[in-house]
């Protein structure tokens, strides 16, 4: 069953919860039109971590602003990781960054001056070794978390080829789009010293991966229940449909820390487990209205949420993420029908919602939501 995809927005003032323990606060919520389907053969992005993905601009005369010509990755508070390649020849005042989705729209509350461009002493532009490098913004941005890069401590080795991880970018799609911010999740085919590889198909359209523009950008990784960025795309074939390349990001962990002056550390914290909580909520709805529950963490983890409708009616669920500026739906579950569940592992604590729809249809629902303290 087709249909149109919607955002939920906010309406009135935003009252937040003291922590996580208190009762959750019901808001009502409005539909608003987004697109939700436009990396190759990607999809848009889904996660909190996504966030972290930033386009890189190049800066001219007069003010004016290119546009995307590569990617990066917030990974401390003003630093920004990304690709060699992507910096070559290039001053820091050459540069300017914005977080968003949306690469074609400059966003002047999102977009960042540069203060300093790092390259790895080692980079060679000939051989593409050591391609890594580092953006020190001018202030720190409040769109989006840091995602932690992972530490060698932790690090890729053989034993997680055919484990996934999750490319993000700004580069062209298999229908010739650019600009916007998408992602897949591809197989890791071999680990190497420096460098990981993935498999991108065998010709022809290829299975989907990194393209031209997502240079630079992230491969997310998921390890002890976090989530970490393992890789930074270098390089490919030339039709991005048979393998893709990442710089091996646990293998300059001493260059990022002697640069940044930040610890790469494990966000495991041995092994921990997050104590999660729980709530449960009823609610009613008619036809195209909607309504959401807000809640706090304290923590990362995961967020379990399962809807139940009356029969009859068809009712979507949502998962949302407050920034400190705006709502974003980072998932959703809209089958035909009033059964939905949707659980992620959120790198992340911080304020979030759970969004109910009636796309048709009238009557009660049940809400239940599990999530870290």
């Amino acid at each position: 069953m087709l249909r149109s995809s919607a955002a939920l927005t906010i309406l009135g003032a935003l009252a937040l919860a003291a922590c996580a323990t208190e009762a959750p606060t019901s808001k009502e919520l409005t539909e608003r039109d987004i697109d939700q389907f436009a990396i190759y053969h990607g999809s848009t992005v889904d996660q909190p971590h996504h966030d972290a993905t930033v386009s890189m601009h190049v800066l001219y005369g007069g003010g004016w602003v290119s546009g995307s010509v590569c990617t990066g990755t917030l990974i401390f508070d003003r630093w920004i990781l990304t690709a060699a390649h992507c910096t070559e020849g290039l001053r820091a005042s050459d540069l300017v960054v914005q977080f968003g989705e949306d690469a074609n729209q400059l966003n002047l509350a999102h977009l960042h001056t540069v203060d300093a461009v790092i390259e790895h002493p080692q980079y060679n532009s000939w051989t593409i070794e050591n391609d890594i490098a580092l953006l020190e913004l001018s202030t720190a941005p409040t769109y989006a978390d840091p995602v932690m890069p992972l530490p060698s401590s932790i690090g890729l080795t053989s034993a997680d080829e055919g484990d996934t991880v999750d490319l993000a970018g700004f580069g062209f799609q298999h229908n010739g789009a650019y600009g916007e911010l998408m992602h897949i999740e591809v197989a890791i085919d071999d680990v190497r010293s420096t460098e990981v590889e993935y498999d991108q198909g065998n010709g022809g359209n290829g299975t989907g991966g990194a393209c031209n523009g997502d240079s630079g950008g992230p491969a997310f990784f998921e390890r002890g229940g976090h989530t970490y960025v393992a890789g930074v795309t270098s390089y490919g074939d030339q039709n991005c449909t048979n393998f893709g390349v990442s710089t091996k990001v646990d293998a300059f962990e001493a260059f990022i820390e002697a640069n940044t002056g930040e610890l790469v550390e494990d966000q495991s914290g041995g092994g921990t487990p997050v104590t999660s909580t729980s709530f449960e909520v009823t609610g009613t709805l008619t036809t195209g209205a909607a309504e959401g529950w807000q809640y706090i963490t304290l923590d990362a983890g995961e967020h379990e949420l399962v809807l139940s409708g009356e029969a009859g009616t068809d009712f979507d669920l949502y998962f949302l993420h407050w920034n400190g500026s705006r709502w974003s739906v980072k998932r959703s579950s809209t089958s035909p029908d009033s059964e939905e569940s949707l659980t992620l592992n959120v790198p992340i604590a911080g304020t979030f919602m759970a969004g109910v729809r009636s796309y048709s249809g009238s009557g009660d629902y049940t809400l239940t939501v599990t999530h870290p303290e």
